[in-house]
């Protein structure tokens, strides 16, 4: 369902608000559906997000903003808490301190990159 999700909205970013409003029935029924029968974590979050996103294209900001803001921030992470788990000088402390490093650096690239695209336009 999340795929087909995906799909129905045209990604988790930058969508059309015309698409979202056209298919605001299914979309919300799906998500709906996700938060009432899932308790897979990722595709609750990413349910809430396509409700938050349908909010945002109806004009209701603030209520799409208060769908969000109980998502958990980078320093709340899964992957952060579990570094914070291991002594700082094990073999996994320095794993998964280098793999929350390639993510962090990942999304900063991904940032960065949008910067640039702003500027170019």
């Amino acid at each position: 369902m999340d795929s087909y999700l995906f799909f129905l909205t045209g990604g988790i970013t930058e969508n059309d608000p015309v698409v979202l409003l056209d298919n605001k029935l299914e979309i919300i029924k799906i998500c709906d559906l996700i938060l009432d029968e899932c308790n897979i974590e990722n595709y609750r979050l990413d349910a809430i997000t396509y409700k938050a996103k349908i909010l945002f294209a109806q004009g209701k900001e603030e209520d799409a903003l208060a769908l969000l803001e109980n998502f958990p921030s980078f320093y709340h992470s899964i992957n952060q808490r579990i570094e914070q788990l291991y002594p700082k000088n094990s073999s996994k402390f320095y794993n998964i301190l280098t793999k929350n490093l390639y993510e962090l650096s990942a999304f900063v690239a991904n940032k960065l990159g949008n910067i640039f695209v702003m500027i170019a336009i």
